[in-house]
């Protein structure tokens, strides 16, 4: 979900065993700019031609994939089937959402969506970046950005988490985060 031209997906894909991968039987791309980086950045995007390319290389996986470039927020709509053979109320095994958040201009459809698309017993694999308050955000992001308009605190994702069982939660900076020294968290 909100994959950008590469998606976060790759990695995980090529750091699990093999037999994981082959338990794939579809991907499908949220992403709103989508169109845009197949047509405008094909040798960067990932997910170029509606296949699935690993890191470095022109070897693809071997399940099939789909592109959906409506906006995070209509995630698990009704309206959102796009392919005949995908099911009215779509829900999804497994989905990854790693600092979307912030791109969405409706922070709270957007994790109804989440929630909403994964079917009963699924992984959602999260990661959101927050501040202690909107304004640090801000100094972080920059005011008034459109490609970052939503600023969150721990206690909205604390909230959101609330609704699945969690098999590995870690809070708190990342070295990256650190560097920066912005009072970003995640």
């Amino acid at each position: 979900v909100g994959a950008g031209p590469f998606t976060q997906t790759v990695s995980l894909l090529q750091s699990v065993p093999q037999a994981v991968v082959d338990t794939v039987e579809s991907f499908t791309v949220h992403e709103p700019s989508a169109t845009f980086y197949q047509t405008n950045l094909p040798q960067t995007c990932a997910y170029r031609y509606n296949k699935l390319h690993k890191e470095r290389s022109d070897e693809t996986f071997l399940f099939p994939v789909y592109v959906n470039s409506n906006p995070g927020e209509t995630l698990g709509h009704h309206r959102q089937r796009q392919h005949q053979h995908q099911r009215q109320h779509q829900h999804y095994d497994t989905l990854v959402a790693i600092n979307v958040l912030e791109h969405v201009q409706n922070a709270f459809e957007y994790l109804e969506g989440l929630h909403r698309a994964l079917r009963p017993g699924g992984l959602l694999i999260f990661h959101e970046r927050y501040y202690r308050t909107p304004l640090e955000g801000d100094g972080v992001l920059g005011r008034n950005n459109l490609y970052h308009p939503v600023r969150v605190t721990q206690r909205v994702l604390d909230i959101f988490l609330q609704q699945f069982e969690l098999l590995y939660w870690k809070s708190g900076p990342t070295t990256e985060m650190v560097r920066r020294g912005l009072n970003e968290t995640g």
